[in-house]
């Protein structure tokens, strides 16, 4: 590989030290802030600090401050974030690099460069090694050049972050402008009223059998959970199987464009109806799903009431339980759900109104997910190119970083060598050679 005018290789162990986490027992940490702080995982960085919510008082292995934390251990292996002065845990190392390297690059640098190091790693269980590090071998740019790049990195950086700020609003908004459609829809004093009793026909339930906790396969038969109507569509993948040679009546087979109701969950949840557009052949009604009946021209009127702010309110207000974990609501209690009923052609007409008004919040919403793994990529290219040397100008005056490599090697192999063993509080112990 050719570097960039000015730029040296040196592996992180030339130019840094490196920590190794020695836990403690148990019994030896505490939560009243007694000895330094311990820190044993990614758990405790809040994105923009360390959380000190644990302490001990018999530290195995302390660290100064400067120090970047990486997790070798765990699902988080790889994970980064600053470090402070304290004890770390098995699951942590920490890392400094020589006082003559801007940390601030370094810091970045290792962001774009863990992936690369988790890969090279190869594990068959995830983690990381001394040696995966210190043995890493990276590029460095002169420190001129470095501190440029820092400051072109958070300027980019902070832009890129205003922009995901405000692509988190937009679920927020969406959810906002679907509450607001729904009462444009049903919060109307001037329209004639009814009954949900009055609009059904009928309704269905099906058997409570113990059965196989997983789908069916297309030669078996199951029964839908109540999770299958939770989230505004029909997903005939939540279903369980029923024992082998049971065979249920066939008028409580799941078909397109049956209306299904939820009559027991949660207090958020019970009451969940969706539409099934498309049913699999091999599904079948619960004990807790139920099929109503209803005139096709009224499926959609009363399914979108339902999932309305005053639907809601009245299926919460009439659910019967007395744990939160599990609501019911009766069938009496369903028929009398009162909901506004004008005439049919303005039914039709806000229904209409109301799907466009969802439709156009999923889009919303979609384009801000697309906008985000953009801005993921965006982030990705512009470490590629900082670390390339194509981020900011080189200046030809810029003292090479060859020359400040070997210094700062020549430096380090000049230094007294760290005293191995178990240091008093409040001194760090020697980096892990």
């Amino acid at each position: 590989m050719t570097l960039p005018r000015g730029w040296a290789e040196a592996t992180l162990g030339d130019v840094g030290d490196l920590y190794s986490g020695q836990s403690v027992s148990a019994s030896e940490v505490n939560s009243a802030g007694l000895g330094p702080a311990y820190v044993t995982g990614p758990d405790q960085w809040d994105g923009r600090e360390v959380r000190r919510d644990k302490w001990t008082e018999h530290p195995k292995k302390l660290v100064p401050a400067g120090c970047i934390f990486v997790t070798v251990k765990g699902a988080g292996v790889g994970k980064l974030f600053p470090g402070i002065e304290c004890a770390i845990g098995r699951d942590i190392y920490a890392y400094k690099g020589d006082g003559g390297l801007d940390p601030s690059f370094i810091y970045r640098a290792l962001q774009h460069r863990i992936a690369i190091i988790i890969r090279e790693a190869r594990g068959d269980i995830p983690g990381l090694s001394r040696e995966h590090l210190t043995g890493h071998s990276m590029t460095f740019p002169p420190l001129a050049e470095q501190r440029r790049i820092v400051a072109k990195l958070d300027a980019l950086t902070a832009r890129i972050a205003r922009a995901r700020a405000e692509l988190d609003r937009v679920p927020v908004l969406a959810r906002n402008f679907r509450r607001r459609a729904l009462l444009n829809c049903f919060d109307r004093a001037d329209v004639p009223s009814t009954t949900v009793g009055r609009i059904l026909t009928g309704i269905e339930a099906g058997k409570n059998l113990r059965c196989d906790e997983r789908p069916p396969r297309e030669d078996e038969k199951g029964v839908v959970k109540v999770s299958a109507v939770t989230w505004g569509r029909f997903d005939p993948t939540q279903a369980k199987t029923f024992p082998s040679g049971y065979q249920p009546p066939e008028k409580a087979r799941i078909r397109n464009g049956d209306l299904l109701f939820s009559r027991a969950n949660t207090i958020e949840l019970v009451g969940a109806i969706a539409l099934v557009e498309h049913a699999p052949e091999n599904l079948f009604l619960s004990d807790k799903v139920l099929r109503l009946h209803v005139d096709d021209d009224d499926k959609r009127w009363l399914m979108w009431f339902l999932r309305s702010p005053e639907g809601r309110k009245q299926i919460e207000q009439l659910a019967t339980g007395n744990q939160l974990s599990m609501r019911n609501l009766s069938q009496s209690a369903l028929r009398s759900i009162r909901l506004p009923y004008p005439n049919s052609e303005t039914r039709a007409s806000q229904i209409a109104q109301l799907e466009s008004a969802f439709a156009r919040a999923d889009r919303m919403e979609a384009e801000a997910a697309r906008a985000r793994k953009l801005l993921d990529r965006l982030e990705s290219a512009i470490l590629a190119r900082a670390f390339r040397g194509e981020l900011v100008p080189q200046d030809p005056d810029d003292e090479p970083a060859s020359v400040l490599l070997e210094r700062i090697r020549a430096e380090r192999a000049n230094a007294p060598k760290q005293k191995r063993g178990r240091r008093r509080a409040g001194e760090a112990s020697g980096a892990a050679s």
